[in-house]
Protein backbone atom coordinates (compact mmCIF):
# COMPACT_ATOMS: atom_id res chain seq x y z
CA UNK A 1 0.00 0.00 0.00
CA UNK A 2 1.35 3.47 -1.09
CA UNK A 3 -0.49 7.19 0.01
CA UNK A 4 0.59 10.24 -1.79
CA UNK A 5 -0.62 13.43 -2.88
CA UNK A 6 -1.08 15.10 -6.05
CA UNK A 7 -2.91 18.47 -7.85
CA UNK A 8 -5.48 17.78 -10.10
CA UNK A 9 -5.20 19.13 -13.32
CA UNK A 10 -7.58 20.48 -15.59
CA UNK A 11 -9.07 23.17 -13.10
CA UNK A 12 -9.41 26.16 -15.11
CA UNK A 13 -11.38 23.85 -17.50
CA UNK A 14 -15.27 23.31 -18.47
CA UNK A 15 -17.18 20.16 -18.32
CA UNK A 16 -19.33 18.92 -20.96
CA UNK A 17 -22.51 20.37 -19.75
CA UNK A 18 -20.75 23.89 -19.97
CA UNK A 19 -20.46 24.31 -15.88
CA UNK A 20 -17.12 26.17 -14.90
CA UNK A 21 -14.74 23.23 -13.14
CA UNK A 22 -13.48 26.30 -10.70
CA UNK A 23 -17.25 26.55 -9.05
CA UNK A 24 -17.33 22.95 -8.18
CA UNK A 25 -13.74 22.89 -6.78
CA UNK A 26 -15.02 25.83 -4.72
CA UNK A 27 -17.59 23.34 -2.81
CA UNK A 28 -15.44 20.90 -2.19
CA UNK A 29 -14.48 20.53 1.63
CA UNK A 30 -11.16 18.60 3.32
CA UNK A 31 -11.66 14.92 3.35
CA UNK A 32 -14.73 14.23 1.35
CA UNK A 33 -14.13 11.55 -0.56
CA UNK A 34 -13.57 11.32 -4.58
CA UNK A 35 -13.44 9.02 -7.31
CA UNK A 36 -10.90 8.02 -9.62
CA UNK A 37 -12.13 6.62 -12.88
CA UNK A 38 -10.21 5.28 -15.98
CA UNK A 39 -10.26 6.97 -19.30
CA UNK A 40 -8.91 4.28 -21.51
CA UNK A 41 -10.60 5.89 -24.98
CA UNK A 42 -8.76 9.30 -24.17
CA UNK A 43 -7.36 10.51 -27.43
CA UNK A 44 -4.66 12.55 -25.73
CA UNK A 45 -3.89 9.85 -23.32
CA UNK A 46 -4.29 6.06 -23.27
CA UNK A 47 -3.47 6.11 -19.53
CA UNK A 48 -6.18 9.16 -18.72
CA UNK A 49 -7.41 9.33 -15.19
CA UNK A 50 -10.47 11.71 -14.21
CA UNK A 51 -11.44 12.55 -10.79
CA UNK A 52 -14.90 13.47 -9.84
CA UNK A 53 -17.23 14.07 -6.51
CA UNK A 54 -19.44 11.52 -5.25
CA UNK A 55 -22.44 13.50 -7.34
CA UNK A 56 -20.64 12.40 -10.42
CA UNK A 57 -19.27 16.34 -10.91
CA UNK A 58 -15.91 16.04 -12.82
CA UNK A 59 -13.08 18.35 -10.85
CA UNK A 60 -10.35 17.52 -13.17
CA UNK A 61 -8.29 15.02 -14.21
CA UNK A 62 -4.55 13.48 -12.92
CA UNK A 63 -1.48 14.67 -14.37
CA UNK A 64 0.04 12.31 -17.22
CA UNK A 65 3.48 11.79 -15.06
CA UNK A 66 0.97 10.80 -11.84
CA UNK A 67 -1.39 8.71 -13.81
CA UNK A 68 1.58 6.54 -16.27
CA UNK A 69 4.62 6.89 -14.21
CA UNK A 70 3.78 5.43 -11.21
CA UNK A 71 1.73 2.64 -12.91
CA UNK A 72 -1.25 4.00 -10.92
CA UNK A 73 -3.51 3.30 -14.82
CA UNK A 74 -2.08 -0.06 -15.27
CA UNK A 75 -2.61 -0.82 -11.10
CA UNK A 76 -6.45 0.48 -12.13
CA UNK A 77 -6.74 -1.85 -14.86
CA UNK A 78 -5.31 -5.44 -13.38
CA UNK A 79 -8.22 -4.37 -10.41
CA UNK A 80 -5.93 -2.72 -8.04
CA UNK A 81 -8.02 -1.11 -5.29
CA UNK A 82 -7.69 2.90 -5.53
CA UNK A 83 -9.29 5.22 -3.21
CA UNK A 84 -9.02 8.75 -3.30
CA UNK A 85 -9.78 11.91 -1.23
CA UNK A 86 -9.89 15.41 -0.99
CA UNK A 87 -6.56 17.03 0.69
CA UNK A 88 -7.12 20.72 0.87
CA UNK A 89 -8.35 23.26 -1.53
CA UNK A 90 -5.80 26.26 -2.76
CA UNK A 91 -6.25 29.56 -4.31
CA UNK A 92 -3.72 30.89 -6.57
CA UNK A 93 -3.41 34.56 -6.97
CA UNK A 94 -3.32 35.97 -11.13
CA UNK A 95 -4.31 38.83 -13.01
CA UNK A 96 -3.54 42.56 -12.16
CA UNK A 97 -2.36 42.67 -8.55
CA UNK A 98 -3.56 39.56 -7.80
CA UNK A 99 -6.75 39.92 -7.24
CA UNK A 100 -7.88 36.91 -9.61
CA UNK A 101 -8.08 33.83 -7.45
CA UNK A 102 -7.90 30.57 -9.04
CA UNK A 103 -8.83 27.74 -6.97
CA UNK A 104 -7.19 24.09 -7.21
CA UNK A 105 -7.81 20.53 -5.20
CA UNK A 106 -5.03 18.53 -3.76
CA UNK A 107 -5.65 15.15 -3.47
CA UNK A 108 -4.16 12.31 -1.24
CA UNK A 109 -4.95 8.59 -3.18
CA UNK A 110 -4.35 5.60 -1.51
CA UNK A 111 -3.16 2.47 -3.80
CA UNK A 112 -4.28 -1.17 -2.50
CA UNK A 113 -3.81 -4.63 -3.20
CA UNK A 114 -4.17 -5.60 -6.53
CA UNK A 115 -6.04 -9.57 -5.62
CA UNK A 116 -3.68 -11.38 -8.93
CA UNK A 117 -0.58 -9.94 -7.36
CA UNK A 118 -1.37 -11.18 -3.88
CA UNK A 119 -2.06 -14.37 -5.27
CA UNK A 120 0.57 -14.70 -7.56
CA UNK A 121 2.92 -13.92 -4.91
CA UNK A 122 1.18 -16.41 -2.77
CA UNK A 123 2.27 -19.44 -5.64
CA UNK A 124 5.44 -17.67 -5.46
CA UNK A 125 6.09 -18.70 -1.31
CA UNK A 126 4.24 -22.25 -2.06
CA UNK A 127 6.54 -23.43 -5.00
CA UNK A 128 9.68 -22.19 -2.68
CA UNK A 129 8.09 -23.94 0.01
CA UNK A 130 7.30 -27.04 -1.98
CA UNK A 131 10.98 -27.26 -3.47
CA UNK A 132 12.74 -27.31 -0.21
CA UNK A 133 10.90 -30.59 1.10
CA UNK A 134 11.28 -32.45 -2.45
CA UNK A 135 13.89 -35.14 -1.31
CA UNK A 136 12.52 -35.55 2.34
CA UNK A 137 8.59 -35.47 2.00
CA UNK A 138 7.79 -35.84 -2.32
CA UNK A 139 4.00 -36.53 -1.28
CA UNK A 140 3.48 -33.14 0.17
CA UNK A 141 5.77 -31.23 -2.62
CA UNK A 142 3.05 -32.85 -4.91
CA UNK A 143 0.18 -31.40 -2.84
CA UNK A 144 1.75 -28.03 -2.91
CA UNK A 145 2.96 -27.93 -6.62
CA UNK A 146 -0.92 -28.60 -7.63
CA UNK A 147 -1.88 -25.96 -4.86
CA UNK A 148 0.30 -23.43 -6.38
CA UNK A 149 -1.07 -24.58 -10.01
CA UNK A 150 -5.06 -23.93 -9.04
CA UNK A 151 -3.64 -20.20 -7.71
CA UNK A 152 -1.64 -19.68 -11.06
CA UNK A 153 -5.09 -20.41 -12.62
CA UNK A 154 -6.80 -17.89 -10.76
CA UNK A 155 -4.49 -15.29 -11.40
CA UNK A 156 -4.99 -15.88 -15.04
CA UNK A 157 -9.14 -15.86 -14.59
CA UNK A 158 -8.54 -12.33 -12.92
CA UNK A 159 -6.35 -10.78 -15.61
CA UNK A 160 -9.05 -11.91 -18.19
CA UNK A 161 -11.84 -10.53 -16.52
CA UNK A 162 -11.02 -7.19 -15.46
CA UNK A 163 -9.30 -6.11 -18.83
CA UNK A 164 -7.93 -7.26 -22.48
CA UNK A 165 -4.43 -8.70 -21.48
CA UNK A 166 -3.03 -8.68 -24.68
CA UNK A 167 -3.81 -4.89 -25.09
CA UNK A 168 -2.51 -4.08 -21.81
CA UNK A 169 0.83 -5.60 -22.30
CA UNK A 170 1.15 -3.56 -25.74
CA UNK A 171 0.06 -0.33 -24.25
CA UNK A 172 2.13 -0.66 -20.93
CA UNK A 173 5.08 -2.70 -23.23
CA UNK A 174 5.27 -5.49 -20.67
CA UNK A 175 6.88 -8.65 -22.02
CA UNK A 176 4.33 -10.96 -20.29
CA UNK A 177 1.84 -10.71 -17.53
CA UNK A 178 2.73 -13.27 -14.89
CA UNK A 179 5.68 -13.56 -13.90
CA UNK A 180 5.78 -17.16 -11.88
CA UNK A 181 5.26 -20.12 -14.05
CA UNK A 182 3.29 -23.01 -13.42
CA UNK A 183 5.22 -25.23 -11.43
CA UNK A 184 4.17 -28.30 -14.25
CA UNK A 185 8.04 -29.58 -14.90
CA UNK A 186 8.73 -30.00 -10.93
CA UNK A 187 5.34 -31.67 -10.29
CA UNK A 188 5.73 -34.33 -13.48
CA UNK A 189 8.69 -35.01 -12.39
CA UNK A 190 8.24 -36.02 -9.05
CA UNK A 191 5.48 -37.66 -10.13
CA UNK A 192 7.52 -39.92 -12.25
CA UNK A 193 10.33 -40.70 -10.24
CA UNK A 194 7.24 -42.09 -7.68
CA UNK A 195 6.09 -44.02 -10.72
CA UNK A 196 3.14 -42.51 -10.76
CA UNK A 197 3.08 -42.23 -14.35
CA UNK A 198 -0.36 -42.83 -15.18
CA UNK A 199 -1.11 -39.24 -13.10
CA UNK A 200 2.00 -37.62 -14.34
CA UNK A 201 0.71 -37.72 -18.14
CA UNK A 202 -2.77 -36.70 -16.98
CA UNK A 203 -1.39 -33.41 -15.38
CA UNK A 204 1.22 -32.60 -18.03
CA UNK A 205 -2.73 -32.95 -20.56
CA UNK A 206 -4.23 -30.65 -17.86
CA UNK A 207 -1.99 -28.69 -18.49
CA UNK A 208 -1.44 -28.33 -21.86
CA UNK A 209 -5.66 -28.06 -22.05
CA UNK A 210 -4.75 -24.37 -19.78
CA UNK A 211 -4.01 -20.97 -22.33
CA UNK A 212 -0.53 -20.28 -20.84
CA UNK A 213 0.34 -16.90 -21.85
CA UNK A 214 3.13 -16.71 -20.42
CA UNK A 215 4.74 -19.85 -20.93
CA UNK A 216 7.42 -22.12 -19.92
CA UNK A 217 11.23 -21.70 -19.69
CA UNK A 218 12.28 -23.20 -22.91
CA UNK A 219 14.53 -25.71 -20.81
CA UNK A 220 11.09 -26.66 -18.62
CA UNK A 221 9.51 -27.08 -21.86
CA UNK A 222 11.92 -29.81 -23.44
CA UNK A 223 11.97 -31.40 -20.35
CA UNK A 224 8.50 -31.98 -20.21
CA UNK A 225 7.79 -32.89 -23.92
CA UNK A 226 10.86 -35.29 -23.36
CA UNK A 227 8.96 -36.57 -20.31
CA UNK A 228 5.54 -37.03 -21.82
CA UNK A 229 7.04 -38.72 -24.99
CA UNK A 230 8.94 -41.03 -22.94
CA UNK A 231 6.02 -42.14 -20.41
CA UNK A 232 3.61 -41.95 -23.09
CA UNK A 233 5.94 -44.59 -25.23
CA UNK A 234 6.89 -46.76 -22.92
CA UNK A 235 2.72 -47.14 -21.87
CA UNK A 236 2.37 -48.02 -25.73
CA UNK A 237 4.83 -50.79 -24.66
CA UNK A 238 3.33 -51.95 -21.98
CA UNK A 239 6.71 -51.39 -19.81
CA UNK A 240 5.79 -49.41 -17.08
CA UNK A 241 4.49 -51.69 -14.11
CA UNK A 242 5.92 -53.03 -11.34
CA UNK A 243 6.71 -56.62 -10.79
CA UNK A 244 3.84 -57.11 -7.87
CA UNK A 245 5.99 -60.35 -6.25
CA UNK A 246 8.70 -59.26 -4.05
CA UNK A 247 11.71 -61.19 -3.92
CA UNK A 248 14.04 -60.99 -0.76
CA UNK A 249 17.17 -59.99 -2.81
CA UNK A 250 14.90 -56.39 -4.35
CA UNK A 251 15.76 -55.16 -0.59
CA UNK A 252 19.04 -53.08 -0.08
CA UNK A 253 20.26 -53.76 3.58
CA UNK A 254 19.88 -50.75 5.83
CA UNK A 255 23.46 -51.13 6.93
CA UNK A 256 24.51 -51.20 3.05
CA UNK A 257 26.32 -46.90 3.53
CA UNK A 258 25.32 -44.40 0.96
CA UNK A 259 23.99 -47.08 -1.61
CA UNK A 260 21.19 -47.45 1.16
CA UNK A 261 19.29 -44.58 0.67
CA UNK A 262 16.56 -46.63 -1.45
CA UNK A 263 15.09 -49.89 -0.24
CA UNK A 264 13.59 -51.21 -2.85
CA UNK A 265 15.57 -51.60 -6.41
CA UNK A 266 11.90 -52.04 -7.75
CA UNK A 267 11.10 -48.39 -7.26
CA UNK A 268 13.84 -46.86 -9.25
CA UNK A 269 13.96 -46.33 -12.96
CA UNK A 270 17.26 -45.43 -14.22
CA UNK A 271 20.23 -46.58 -16.23
CA UNK A 272 18.17 -47.07 -19.77
CA UNK A 273 16.09 -49.89 -17.66
CA UNK A 274 12.74 -50.19 -16.98
CA UNK A 275 10.45 -52.72 -14.86
CA UNK A 276 8.52 -55.16 -16.15
CA UNK A 277 5.00 -56.65 -15.16
CA UNK A 278 6.09 -60.19 -15.10
CA UNK A 279 4.62 -63.43 -13.39
CA UNK A 280 6.85 -66.18 -13.93
CA UNK A 281 3.49 -68.98 -13.43
CA UNK A 282 2.15 -67.00 -16.46
CA UNK A 283 4.35 -69.34 -18.71
CA UNK A 284 2.28 -72.19 -18.83
CA UNK A 285 -0.47 -69.94 -19.57
CA UNK A 286 -1.17 -71.16 -23.42
CA UNK A 287 -1.92 -67.40 -24.46
CA UNK A 288 1.36 -66.18 -22.66
CA UNK A 289 3.56 -64.07 -25.07
CA UNK A 290 6.28 -62.54 -22.17
CA UNK A 291 9.72 -63.66 -21.27
CA UNK A 292 10.51 -67.04 -22.04
CA UNK A 293 10.18 -69.72 -19.24
CA UNK A 294 13.71 -70.16 -17.05
CA UNK A 295 14.37 -72.77 -14.53
CA UNK A 296 17.06 -72.41 -12.11
CA UNK A 297 19.84 -69.63 -11.43
CA UNK A 298 18.40 -68.22 -14.51
CA UNK A 299 14.92 -67.95 -13.31
CA UNK A 300 15.56 -66.90 -9.50
CA UNK A 301 18.01 -63.64 -11.13
CA UNK A 302 14.93 -61.47 -12.18
CA UNK A 303 16.67 -60.84 -16.01
CA UNK A 304 13.44 -62.28 -17.67
CA UNK A 305 11.56 -59.56 -16.06
CA UNK A 306 13.56 -56.05 -16.89
CA UNK A 307 13.34 -54.29 -20.12
CA UNK A 308 15.71 -52.28 -21.69
CA UNK A 309 14.05 -48.83 -22.85
CA UNK A 310 15.12 -48.26 -25.94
Amino acid sequence: MSIFATKVDGATDKNPDGINRQQIIKRCTAGEKIKLIREPNNPYDVCAIGVFRESGEQIGCLAKYVSAYPELAYHMDIGGEVSAKVKKIIAERSGFLGVKKTYYCIVEITKGPVLLFKKENEAKKIIKKAKSIEKNDPESAIHLYQKAMTILGEVDLLCEKHSEMDELIKVYGLKKWRFVEYPINRLTLLLENLMRFQECLEQIEKYEQIDDRVGLSKKDKESLDTRKAQIAKNFDNKILHINRYRRKWDIIPNDSGSKGVRYDRRGKVGDGIILVDFDRRQNNAPDYSGAKRRSGMDRRSGMDRRQYAG
